[in-house]
């Protein structure tokens, strides 16, 4: 994260403690909600790559198992002295 703060905060000569702490409490759950929108859309396209991974996965390990399957022939050339 960077070191900028999440919200700057206007002070009033006539502000209490409680109206500050209302506000930041307030200001504090917004940037929250942002963060987690913006976190959420992040986890969910990764986890669609993890996804499609495992599909290549799964597809792969049955080309190798059918590869496996198959008989291996090998020819060996005469040698021309």
């Amino acid at each position: 994260m960077n070191d900028q703060p999440i919200e700057d905060i206007k002070l009033k000569q006539s502000m209490s403690d409680d109206e500050f702490y209302q506000q930041l409490e307030e200001n504090y759950q917004l940037a929250i909600a942002e963060y987690e929108e913006k976190y959420k859309a992040a986890l969910k396209s990764k986890d669609e790559e993890i996804a499609i991974y495992k599909n290549q996965v799964e597809e792969l390990k049955k080309i190798i198992l059918s590869l496996s399957k198959a008989p291996i022939v090998i020819q060996q050339e005469p040698l021309n002295n």
